[in-house]
């Protein structure tokens, strides 16, 4: 949620989350260097589509989409 919302203020679309669905695909170790990545997909109106990674020594641990509502404004 962090990464996907930080993901979103750097694309000046900041906002609410409204659904973000995680799928693991491997461990992630404790203590080890990790590589976390997010970017906006898409953006219609207020609706925004953001998507990331975590990823550990170049294998991708975690996946996630949101879908966020940006504050009216």
């Amino acid at each position: 949620d962090e990464i996907l919302g930080a993901a979103n203020v750097c694309e000046g679309a900041g906002g609410f989350t409204g659904t973000l669905t995680i799928r693991y695909e491997a461990p992630t170790p404790l203590g080890g260097e990790l590589e976390l990545e997010g970017w906006v997909e898409s953006i219609e109106g207020r609706k925004i589509l953001s998507k990331g990674t975590i990823s550990h020594e170049g294998t991708v641990t975690a996946r996630a989409e949101g879908i966020f509502i940006k504050a009216n404004r």
